[in-house]
């Protein structure tokens, strides 16, 4: 929290905070006062504070705080996985004069949210006094509005973006520096993922001082992930694509005589291998923007519209305008020259494996001016955000696209942006049991939410080999099932599961389970406890153990049906209730065949009944017993064992096991004759 002195705000932050003055609306509201809320004014200190969070500039969160001296803000990262440093997303907080309580002039209490990848509101809470003249804050919570309180309870609903009326350049095709951006290849006809990736960005930009535009450098590459350390999408060297740049790939393909460069759509730099042609993008003042090409190998074999840049855009145009570009090139003193058709097309609806995107649909025809040759391509802007599909067409006369580019990936390198859809592990439960050698471990279903199906489940190859779980299968599906494994010492095994989305993002879980001790190196028989009575009403546990009074017969039955065992365990001790840690153990005295040994003097404490002893779950006990007639005494050595690591009061049927590790059964009491195991 922020507050007078030295405080850490622990709330999960987000990286990229943004805060969004909202209108009215949602249900509930404020306290009622007699002073006009400053919704300006306290939203405006918000978003500042919040850009300072983003930007890590201290001195900026200082200044918003009432008493900065010793204070500081510590931002987490705060994605669908708060254990994952690779899902950090940027968010916005949504506040409304409704979730805003201003009790005086100047004091004031906000609350923002926040809809979370859970679909539940994170809720930041801000206590807020004026100070000259400006709103600062006092204290700041991971806190939701609570009845009673400033502000009554609302289910808040974000507000929902409104949809442009014209194509604005500069809005649906922003350029900004430090925004990397990945995008998959996919064959049209059969749907296939190609195992390439465009990645592309934006280098610093830099001013034209005779035409009043700043130009940036576009940065673009084709590379096929291989690294199997990385999480989801990010190689380390990357670079991004941009509507512009295919522009420039179709008129330096042309030049250079190079047709086949062309299939690489937006390519940006070009070495084939001299000369070496850069392609640059900017607005001038008003909003419009260029396109200016640059043959940098210092030859001068070209030379590209007499040295000046390509208007491409006005400023905005009407949805369904047809623009007809003129440009021409010299090489070598020769003059060519092509005609670019831009058609803008209205907004709709596309699909990437990164989200949904309400897009424009901007169809770019190249004809070369000498030889009618042509490319024809589709590229999909969305606004804010720029390029988020690509089509490419086989001919200008193509109806069908003959591959598909689509976003995976938006990131910056310092984190405060990391757009990804990557495929991710659901299990919240990863811990498979506690079984004997040799028992059957029952299937357990992989779960994922994100990425784009078909799932691949494999285990993860790290640097010393696959790292699977010993005695278990993992199919390709995300089944895991198979047989607990170990020596029988007590041994805990892990292994890495893996799951690969059909663009070949991926991410990892650990599972893992736990083999037993056993006095013989192995169980020789178990039985899962059973509830008694009335479900509805009664939760204790039992199971038990029965032995033939005949001394011949050296055998023992497992039961959990209640019905007359030589030895009952039972939780809650003096059950019914439900279970508890502690498990009762007695002979049935109402069938009266069996004893505890009369020369037997245990330490485990004595039950209510006083004929009964208290073990605990997990712990491996010892009993000898002998039955009415002194014709036959028994050892038995058992464990009660927690199968489903559920809350004690939790468990039922099945969530505990009785394992007898040891027994001998003989006519000779063990103690009478210094026999004792």
């Amino acid at each position: 929290m922020i507050m007078n002195k030295l405080r850490v705000l622990s709330v999960l932050v987000v990286l990229a905070l943004t805060l969004v003055a909202a209108g009215c609306g949602g249900g509930g509201g404020a306290r009622s006062v007699a002073i006009d809320k400053d919704v300006v004014g306290i939203t405006s200190t918000l978003n500042n504070f919040m850009a300072a969070a983003r930007s890590g500039d201290q001195a900026t969160l200082q200044s918003f705080l009432a008493s900065p001296g010793e204070s500081y803000l510590i931002v987490k990262d705060f994605g669908a996985d708060i254990n994952n440093p690779d899902d950090n997303q940027s968010y916005e907080f949504y506040v409304n004069p409704d979730l805003i309580s201003q009790v005086s002039t100047d004091k004031a209490y906000v609350y923002t949210y926040y809809i979370q990848h859970s679909g539940d509101p994170l809720w930041l809470y801000f206590d807020m006094v004026r100070e000259d003249g400006r709103w600062v804050i006092e204290e700041m919570l991971n806190k939701a509005p609570e009845a009673g309180g400033y502000v009554e309870p609302i289910t808040p609903t974000p507000i929902s973006p409104v949809a442009p009326t014209e194509f604005v350049a500069s809005s649906f095709n922003p350029i900004r520096d430090d925004i990397i951006r990945i995008f998959s290849v996919e064959e049209s006809s059969t749907g296939r993922s190609l195992p390439e990736r465009l990645v592309t960005y934006y280098g610093p930009g830099s001013l034209e001082s005779d035409t009043g535009i700043t130009f940036h450098e576009l940065y673009e590459d084709y590379s096929v992930p291989g690294d199997p350390d990385y999480e989801g999408f990010v190689p380390s060297g990357a670079s991004s694509r941009n509507l512009a740049g295919r522009i420039a790939g179709s008129i330096i393909g042309r030049a250079l005589k190079d047709r086949s460069t062309r299939l690489f759509s937006l390519r940006a730099q070009v070495s084939v291998p001299e000369p070496v042609v850069s392609a640059y993008y900017g607005f001038d003042s008003q909003g419009a923007f260029y396109l200016k090409l640059y043959e940098s190998s210092g030859s001068s074999m070209i030379e590209f519209n007499n040295g000046l840049p390509l208007k491409l855009f006005e400023p905005s145009h009407p949805f369904g305008t047809k623009r007809v570009v003129n440009y021409s090139y010299t090489i070598d003193g020769t003059r060519y020259g092509s005609t670019i058709t831009l058609d803008i097309g209205f907004l709709k609806t596309l699909v990437t494996p990164l989200n949904t995107y309400t897009a424009v649909p901007i169809t770019i025809v190249d004809v070369d001016d000498d030889t009618t040759d042509g490319e024809k391509w589709t590229e999909y802007l969305a606004v804010g955000i720029g390029e988020v599909g690509f089509d490419n067409f086989e001919t200008i006369d193509s109806t069908s696209p003959l591959d598909e580019e689509r976003l995976l990936t938006r990131f910056n390198s310092d984190g405060s942006l990391n757009e990804r859809n990557d495929p991710v592990i659901t299990n919240t439960n990863t811990f498979l049991g506690q079984f004997n050698v040799g028992d059957p471990i029952s299937p357990v279903q992989v779960t994922v939410t994100g990425g784009s199906g078909p799932y691949l489940f494999r285990w993860y190859v790290g640097g010393f080999g696959p790292e699977s779980l010993m005695g278990v299968s993992l199919s390709p599906e995300g089944v895991l099932q198979g047989v607990a494994e170990g020596s029988g010492a007590g041994e805990e095994f892990e292994g890495k599961v893996e799951v690969i989305d059909r663009y070949n993002r991926h991410s990892t879980k650990t599972f893992s389970y736990e083999s037993l001790v056993s006095g013989a190196g192995a169980v020789l028989a178990s039985i899962d406890f059973a509830e008694g009575g009335d479900p509805s009403t009664l939760y204790d546990l039992y199971a038990g153990v029965n032995v033939n009074s005949d001394p011949a017969d050296q055998t023992f039955v497992l039961r959990n049906d209640g019905e007359g065992p030589t030895l009952i365990f039972q939780t809650p001790p003096s059950g019914p209730f439900l279970p508890t840690e502690e498990v009762e153990v007695f002979p049935d005295v109402l069938v009266g065949t069996w004893q505890w040994n009369s020369n037997w003097s245990p330490a485990y404490p004595v039950g209510s009944s006083g004929n009964s002893y208290i073990i605990r779950v997990g712990d491996i006990a010892e009993f000898y017993m002998q039955n009415s007639t002194l014709t036959k005494y028994i050892y038995i050595k058992v464990q009660v064992v927690d199968v489903s690591a559920l809350p004690p009061g939790d468990r039922r049927t099945g969530d505990l096991r009785l394992e007898v590790i040891d027994y001998d059964a003989s006519s000779s009491d063990y103690f009478a004759v210094s026999i004792r195991k």
